[in-house]
């Protein structure tokens, strides 16, 4: 409908919109209208399907409701959350034990150094049982790696030297050697699958050079 506003010369157009039964605006109070209505408005093929949309007041026959989306969205989501979350945990498990592993072998490390740096010395440390006694030389090098070992087990320490070989230290000028080889047990479950017996196996080991200390010392 038409009409010309006779002061101002001004057209004014009043537009009739009817679809599918509704009249003049009605459609616009309609909810089940504007939702169909906004999902076309947001999806990228939005212009192949308005003018169906206008016509109809429905969506065209390959377009998806809005509530369709979402429920593809939401199980897209839990596909996503499925293959991600086992990564994640198997990444954080295997964080925490090579963390574990790194330790231990850092400690037993400077453990065995530190037993090293006293075997060449030729020294004896006092017996705690026995007062006024020293231990051996070999029993007094164990002794000292247990004490820098911090709780760590250190009962499969070897010494040896060139001229001795097995348990002994060695005399002065002669090469010492204490190795220490450890299984250390997996902290984790998704890690401990991978090792057999749940155990992680390693060696650490230190030589030096004995001191010209007095012979006597050698035991």
């Amino acid at each position: 409908m038409k009409r010309q506003d006779s002061g101002t010369g001004v057209k004014i157009v009043k537009a009739s919109c009817s679809v599918r039964g509704y009249s003049d605006g009605a459609m616009f109070h309609d909810r089940a209208f504007r939702q169909r209505l906004l999902c076309v408005a947001f999806r990228p093929d939005k212009g192949r399907h308005s003018s169906h949309v206008a016509r109809t007041g429905g969506p065209g026959p390959s377009q998806a409701f809005c509530p369709s989306q979402g429920s593809s969205t939401a199980g897209g989501s839990v596909v996503e959350f499925a293959l991600v979350v086992p990564a994640f945990l198997l990444l954080l498990c295997g964080i925490i034990d090579f963390s574990h592993l790194f330790y231990a072998e850092i400690i037993l490390q400077n453990a065995v150094r530190q037993a090293g740096r006293f075997a060449i010395t030729g020294n004896h440390l006092p017996d705690p049982l026995h007062q006024g006694q020293n231990l051996s030389r070999v029993a007094s090098i164990i002794q000292t790696a247990e004490n820098a070992a911090e709780g760590l087990d250190v009962s499969a320490i070897q010494v040896s030297s060139l001229s001795g070989g097995q348990g002994s230290a060695g005399g002065p000028g002669d090469t010492v050697t204490i190795s220490l080889t450890t299984n250390l047990k997996l902290l984790t479950a998704l890690v401990v699958q991978f090792f057999p017996n749940g155990t992680y196996t390693f060696t650490v080991s230190v030589s030096f050079k004995n001191e010209p200390f007095p012979p006597s010392d050698t035991s």
